[in-house]
């Protein structure tokens, strides 16, 4: 699932709670912490836990709607320039040949 990164940063500071405090109060590792925090993927079980432990609903860490669409866009055009790329290169390798 995908969050908003800094929302758990940010609501963890304003707790004065470290990375750490976080990781033994939530019983969830620093590393998934620091991943939360730094690219907003996590499991919907951990997002639930950070959202309970730091006293903030599932919706203040919602990546908003645009975003996925944004990327799942760009992975597409990236698939069909590939496949244009491959066949281009088929046809001139069998021009070639």
């Amino acid at each position: 699932m995908r969050i908003q990164n800094s929302a758990i940063s940010e609501a963890r500071n304003r707790k004065g709670w470290t990375q750490e405090h976080l990781s033994e109060t939530s019983c969830i590792s620093v590393r998934t912490i620091q991943r939360a925090e730094t690219t907003g993927s996590v499991s919907a079980e951990t997002a639930q836990t950070l959202c309970a432990v730091l006293g903030i609903s599932m919706e203040e860490i919602a990546e908003s709607p645009s975003r996925p669409e944004n990327r799942k866009t760009t992975i597409d055009l990236g698939i069909i320039a590939s496949i244009g790329l491959g066949f281009v290169g088929g046809l001139v390798l069998g021009l070639l040949l």
